[in-house]
């Protein structure tokens, strides 16, 4: 394995101790859990209420936003709101926006990742294509008289550099703020931070600000803090969320590139005292061991406990080369990274099977991790005939399988779940499927899912 500080060339990288697997058996059986659909999207033919939902947040009420990436008036993809009852017996679910709304798309289209909530009401959000350019935007999307929402474009990628991008193009799932990790509200003052999968100097993608106009002013301004170079002892092609911790630092991984392996890394960018220069830091190489038994192109952002210890997943690499669970310590890089968990280890992938783009891990206040993976678990009637996806747990010592989906007749429980889970104080589970749901067939339009201890 390898941990490097940039820019120290390769040919002093450091090696690192052998990888420790956790330890305790993984275990194919799920607990205790039961699934209940809070809603079930396409209720009606081409599905005005929205298509593939991939995350969703609630508020203090107890109400749930989310994206789907297609439906809506224009299947462009919609923002929408789920509200309970007041036994939370049933949900009633409306659509904020519809996008594609401007000619052209030049509201954006296709939103996906989790939302923002601001202490105010207001919804952050990004689109992966759509805009002026036609390469994402980022949006605001605001409550309105008489309940109706407005949307503003804060900012349209590709809008510098010309063809080259030099701002950034394909915004990658969800924003982030300094504070977002210990939970406070995000103010809506503050910059808001995200990546770039494509565009920047390089190519390679970008990590950018965006800051709030000035007094007086009435646009954001984005600022590339990062572009990423994979020609060099850099990594290409960011995803998932990043993280800021207490001092404003950035931890991010990127699906590809890196010093010597190619295959992806967990990287830090520090500010100065100005906050007007970055330097980034390549805190681990995927695909260090023998057959990337360390993991390999992880495609999701990372999250951290309270002692700054970083978690994360891989889609590839492990011990099937099916992706694995990991745990790095950046105040202690000589310890490497430990793999938590390899995917498909068991028969018929019954404990998983890939960790999905855009699915991050959560950790409850005890310092378990949940997440999901899009395929496996034993229920192969789905569409691809490789299961249906499931919920699982790690509690440092075991591995879990919480829900195999698909264990209902044409997944009306929902299939390919995505985006990243709560888990509320009670230990009640809620997340998002793609696909499958009670209106009918393994392709209908995803759920909202909860699940009960």
């Amino acid at each position: 394995m390898v941990s490097i500080s940039a820019p120290r060339p390769s040919s002093i990288l450091i090696a690192l101790l052998v990888m420790v697997v956790a330890a305790g058996k993984p275990s194919s059986a799920a607990s205790s859990y039961t699934l209940k659909t809070l809603y079930s999207f396409c209720a009606n033919s081409d599905c005005p209420d929205g298509q593939r939902p991939n995350s969703v947040i609630i508020n203090a009420s107890g109400d749930f936003f989310g994206t789907t990436v297609f439906g809506g008036a224009h299947n462009a993809g919609t923002v929408f709101e789920l509200s309970p009852n007041s036994k939370k017996t049933k949900w009633s679910q409306k659509v904020l926006y519809s996008f594609c709304a401007q000619t052209d798309c030049k509201d954006g289209l296709h939103p996906f990742g989790s939302l923002i909530l601001d202490i105010n009401g207001n919804l952050y959000g990004i689109t992966g294509t759509g805009g002026t350019k036609n390469q994402g935007v980022v949006f605001e999307l605001s409550p309105g008289v008489g309940k109706k929402w407005q949307l503003n474009i804060l900012y349209n990628f590709c809008s510098k550099g010309g063809s080259n991008c030099t701002d950034g193009k394909v915004p990658s799932p969800g924003l982030t703020y300094t504070g977002a990790s210990s939970g406070i509200a995000y103010d809506g003052t503050s910059p808001l931070y995200g990546v770039t999968s494509d565009g920047g100097d390089s190519f390679d993608g970008t990590v950018f600000a965006l800051t709030p106009p000035k007094l007086g002013k009435s646009k954001w301004t984005e600022t590339v803090l990062h572009s990423f170079d994979a020609n060099g002892t850099d990594g290409a092609n960011p995803n998932g969320p990043l993280i800021s911790d207490s001092l404003g630092n950035l931890y991010g991984t990127t699906s590809a590139g890196g010093p010597e392996f190619f295959w992806g890394v967990i990287f830090e960018l520090i500010p100065n005292a100005q906050r007007n220069k970055w330097t980034e830091t390549i805190l681990y190489d995927f695909c260090a061991d023998p057959n990337c038994s360390d993991g390999s192109f992880p495609q999701s952002g990372v999250i951290a406990d309270p002692a700054g210890n970083l978690f994360g997943a891989t889609s590839g690499g492990g011990t099937s080369d099916d992706g694995v669970v990991y745990k790095f310590i950046p105040s202690d890089v000589a310890s490497g990274e430990t793999v938590l968990h390899s995917f498909c280890v068991l028969s018929d992938c019954t404990d998983g099977n890939e960790q999905a783009h855009s699915s991050d891990i959560t950790m409850d206040t005890s310092g378990n991790i949940f997440g999901t993976t899009p395929w496996g678990g034993g229920h192969d009637i789905d569409f691809e005939g490789d299961g249906g996806g499931t919920v699982f747990a790690l509690d440092g010592t075991s591995f879990n399988v919480l829900y195999s989906f698909c264990a209902q007749a044409k997944c009306a429980d929902g299939e390919y779940p995505s985006g990243a889970l709560i888990v509320d104080g009670s230990g009640r589970i809620f997340g998002t499927t793609e696909y499958g749901g009670p209106n009918g067939g393994t392709k209908s339009g995803g759920t909202v899912f909860e699940l009960v201890p």
